[in-house]
């Protein structure tokens, strides 16, 4: 699927949920906003996959290792996540929950439900981190990613 084709899919199926259209950049990266959560989007057009990522907020220097811990428990499997991942960027100390979608096999309603369920998650685990941390993970508005995280990952 091209670009174009994506992004057109990609608005029709978050009509309802956006307030301005989603446009892809050259990358295919698009950042905006759903139900109040930033959300990075981006379109590997070579793989036809679609991947959305979001911070949960950044973790200080010396967290306990019980933080990671649940982390880790939870993801194991995508038990917990429901099939998204929860990650730490290194050198940034950003925790982010994300998810790969194969676009060939979604339709519009498919996806719409797939950012529906994502931002659910997004929601359920910034709460998580925030009591895992016992201070607020993030600002109102943050989203602690500036750009294009995924042109460098290498995901299965």
């Amino acid at each position: 699927m091209s670009r174009a084709q994506i992004e057109a899919m990609l608005n029709r199926a978050l009509h309802e949920m956006l307030s301005a259209p989603v446009i892809l950049d050259e990358k295919g990266y698009a950042l905006t906003r759903v139900n109040g959560v930033s959300l990075n989007m981006e379109y590997d057009e070579r793989r036809d996959k679609l991947y959305l990522y979001a911070s949960l907020g950044s973790v200080p220097e010396g967290t306990s290792s019980a933080v990671y811990e649940t982390m880790l428990e939870a993801d194991f499997l995508g038990a917990d996540t429901a099939g998204g991942h929860i990650g730490l960027h290194g050198a940034t100390r950003i925790l982010a929950y994300s998810l790969a979608l194969d676009v060939a096999r979604l339709d519009e309603r498919e996806m719409a439900n797939a950012f529906n369920l994502f931002v659910t998650n997004v929601v359920e685990w910034t709460d998580k981190v925030e009591g895992l941390l016992e201070r607020p993970a993030l600002s109102p508005g943050d989203t602690l990613f500036s750009g294009p995280m995924m042109g460098n990952v290498l995901w299965g």
